[in-house]
């Protein structure tokens, strides 16, 4: 018997739909499945372990602050040395086996798939929807495109990451902390009205 399907840690919590105020333009909540990968380097391997993920992945490991894409992969710097890879689910623990064998003796490898959920929040009200829930400057000039940090959101661990300027931001948060998490973003959302897919 094959194991049953993975279940996002939100699924079925709410109903795909409009929510909150009335708007022309409402917000846009979605949830995705994603593939998560944390890469360790070991003591004084940074720079191998970027240069086998630059070579497998096409993808330069970025420094913090920032993100990086390689083709269906980005990479996130969470701390010194340290990296979350976010890629598309395919085959269950394909991304990790795949950065394991890049990476050989040179990095930790943890999949954190079924750890984390992912959220997309995007709109012209995002940042401020943001605003309610995090003391971060997240303007253009503090906070621009491809920028991506981990902090506090909602008072709770978050890696934050502004994807498109329309403004699209990507929210990564711990699987067991994220219905929580979509509560309160839900809520501070309500004001502007949003869309939940």
């Amino acid at each position: 018997m094959s194991a049953p399907e993975p279940h996002l840690p939100l699924d079925g919590l709410l109903v795909a739909g409009s929510y909150g105020a009335t708007t022309e333009h409402p917000l846009r909540i979605t949830t995705r499945r994603a593939a998560a990968v944390q890469i360790a380097a070991r003591r004084k391997q940074a720079e191998a372990v970027t240069t086998a993920v630059a070579a497998n992945f096409g993808l330069a490991l970025p420094p913090p602050g920032r993100a990086a894409y390689g083709g269906h992969v980005s990479a996130f710097c969470i701390q010194p040395a340290t990296w979350l890879l976010l890629g598309t689910q395919s085959e269950e623990g394909a991304l990790a086996r795949m950065v394991k064998t890049a990476c050989s003796e040179t990095a930790a490898i943890v999949d954190e798939t079924h750890g984390v959920a992912v959220l997309d929040l995007s709109g012209a009200a995002a940042r401020d929807v943001l605003a309610r829930l995090c003391r971060v400057d997240l303007d253009t000039a503090a906070f621009p495109v491809g920028s991506a940090a981990p902090m506090q959101v909602a008072a709770l661990p978050c890696l934050l990451h502004l994807a498109d300027a329309e403004p699209g931001f990507d929210l990564v948060v711990g699987a067991t902390l994220a219905r929580h998490f979509l509560y309160r973003l839900a809520r501070a959302a309500e004001p502007f009205g949003y869309v939940f897919a």
